[in-house]
């Protein structure tokens, strides 16, 4: 995803809140209301085509004005998970301010603060964890050998299980050349981009949008119930550093000089984290996790979702780490009580009266 400059942030934070106190959102965004923003004219202009570039805004329509053509633009999914991953770098409870656009978690946000209490900065931990995960990067080629324009749009999500990483890729988006755009140059086929922009990307990146979104959620979700069998990943989220950062700090600092004041103070703040997180881990996760299972399982849009972004992992993850051999037994044991709840699994008694299933 595109590091944004601070500009490039403030220019999505001018589309957001446009866009969000717009009675008619499907005109779309001018360049004239983000003027009225406080962005002017030539900043808009000097950033935009990066912007539409990475899909962080698209174009809608496009209306004749005297003699000018008005464009109009709309800030995209991609576009919103890039402001709120740039915003909430130093501090994430910026996210509070966000959250209730995010399908099904701006639905159960309040819920779950209430239940995490007095741990609800987790949340948006949580939150800003999925959104470190997930990455997308845009690449225009030209393949001749089909005559067909490749942009390729490929998603990254990037998990750690145990300190072992992997990372999933998705891709890719075709644009057939016409015939008389065929065995063109590259350099002209770069040109050519912002009809891309217009015609062909502003109608399918809604495809791309709705794909993000949609594995925004699940990971979200993956490191809720991820918390409640992973300890080193919930002391890494509760204090957002690493388990083992006070074993790095210490090797760091010469044996000789281990009682200096600096050293003991380390150590004391180290412990009174792993004490309050030994409350939270004793008490409110069971509950929180037992909590986002339920919702997972009542909501039958929201169990596809969550399976679709599941079912890739258990191929993906072959020589499965402890951890995830947990949470895919938690989530099959579920998918087995919701099945027998539905009538979709039966059990039978056998001849030795052992009991077995069918599907």
């Amino acid at each position: 995803m595109l590091e944004l400059t601070k500009v490039q942030t403030g220019i999505l934070e001018a589309f957001f809140d446009i866009q969000h106190k717009n009675q008619d959102p499907s005109r779309g965004i001018s360049s004239y209301a983000i003027r009225n923003q406080g962005i002017s004219g030539r900043t808009f202009d000097i950033n935009k085509d990066v912007l539409l570039y990475n899909q962080l805004i698209r174009i809608i329509h496009e209306e004749k004005t005297g003699k000018q053509n008005r464009v109009y633009y709309e800030l995209t999914p991609i576009g919103f998970f890039s402001l709120i991953k740039s915003l909430s770098k130093d501090d994430s409870a910026i996210l509070k301010k966000y959250v209730k656009f995010i399908p099904y978690l701006g639905e159960r946000w309040s819920t779950y603060n209430q239940i995490l209490k007095p741990y609800q900065f987790l949340l948006p931990r949580l939150l800003k964890r999925a959104l470190d995960e997930i990455d997308i990067s845009i690449q225009y080629r030209l393949h001749t050998k089909d005559n067909k324009f490749r942009p390729r749009i490929e998603e990254i999500t990037k998990l750690v299980f145990e300190d072992r990483g992997l990372e999933i890729k998705q891709s890719e988006l075709y644009y057939p050349a016409k015939e008389e755009e065929r065995g063109i140059a590259h350099n002209t086929f770069l040109k050519k981009k912002e009809k891309l922009w217009k015609k062909f990307f502003s109608k399918e990146s809604i495809k791309i949008s709705n794909r993000m979104v949609n594995k925004l959620v699940f990971l979200f979700y993956f490191n809720a119930i991820k918390l409640e069998h992973d300890d080193r990943f919930g002391f890494h989220i509760f204090n957002d550093f690493h388990v083992n950062e006070f074993e790095d700090i210490k090797m760091e600092i010469p044996k000789e000089h281990e009682k200096i004041d600096d050293f003991e103070s380390i150590k004391n703040e180290f412990k009174t984290k792993w004490d309050n997180y030994d409350k939270f881990w004793g008490t409110k996760r069971l509950k929180f996790a037992s909590v986002i299972m339920k919702d997972i399982f009542e909501k039958d849009d929201l169990l596809y979702l969550f399976g679709d972004g599941f079912d890739p992992l258990r191929t993906a993850f072959y020589e499965k780490p402890t951890t995830f051999v947990e949470m895919d037994k938690a989530f099959m044991k579920k998918m087995i009580e919701k099945g027998i709840k539905y009538g979709i699994i039966k059990f039978k008694k056998t001849k030795d009266s052992e009991t077995e299933s069918e599907n």
